[in-house]
C-alpha cells in the first residue's frame, strides 16, 4: 500500500500540545525508571523485565497520541483516531464542515452511510488542505447554518391554545 499510494499530507493535532500530552504519558514511566535505577542499580532494573515489560505498556498511550491524526494518501485516507482504518475514496460518500463557532467539527461518511471519520478542527493541522483534497474527492454534505441544539436549562414553550 505504501509504495504505489503515498502519504501526500499528514493531520495531527497541533505539536505543542502533541509533545506536551505524549510527555504527561512518559513522565510516570521516566519517574519510575530513575527511581528503580537509583535503589537498585542497573543490574537490578535488568535483572527482571517484568517491570521493563510495565514501563512498556505505559508508553502505549504516549505512542497512540504521537500518531494519532489523519493521513491523505491518493487514493485514501488513514485514519488513526481510536482505532488505525484506512479509506479509499472510492468507500467513502460525502463530508461535512460545520464551521459554527462552538462546533468546528469535520465529519466523512462511508457508502453504508456510517460515520468514518467524525473529529474538531482544533485537533488537526493543515485543516484547510485536508478539506480542498475532501472536495476533490467526495460530495460535500450541506452544514446546518442554526444550532439545533437546545439549552439544557431552557423551559420549554407552552403552545398556543393549550392550558396549564
Amino acid at each position: 500500500m505504501n509504495a504505489h499510494n503515498p502519504i501526500l499530507s499528514r493531520h495531527r493535532l497541533p505539536t505543542p500540545y502533541r509533545q506536551a500530552l505524549a510527555g504527561l504519558w512518559a513522565a510516570p514511566v521516566g519517574i519510575l525508571l530513575a527511581l528503580m535505577l537509583v535503589r537498585g542499580g542497573f543490574e537490578a532494573v535488568t535483572a527482571d523485565l517484568r517491570p521493563a515489560l510495565l514501563l512498556a505498556i505505559m508508553l502505549l498511550p504516549a505512542f497512540y497520541i504521537w500518531n494519532e491524526g489523519i493521513d491523505v494518501r491518493r487514493q485514501g485516507i488513514h485514519v488513526r483516531i481510536h482505532v488505525p482504518r484506512y479509506y479509499a475514496f472510492t468507500a467513502l460518500a460525502a463530508w461535512s464542515y460545520d464551521a459554527r463557532p462552538g462546533f468546528r467539527v469535520l465529519t466523512v461518511w462511508d457508502r453504508r452511510g456510517a460515520k468514518a471519520l467524525e473529529c474538531r478542527a482544533g485537533q488537526l493541522t493543515a485543516l484547510p488542505d485536508l478539506l480542498e483534497t475532501l472536495r476533490l474527492h467526495l460530495h460535500q454534505r450541506p452544514t446546518p447554518t442554526a444550532s439545533p441544539v437546545r439549552r439544557a436549562n431552557a423551559r420549554p414553550t407552552a403552545r398556543r391554545g393549550s392550558s396549564q
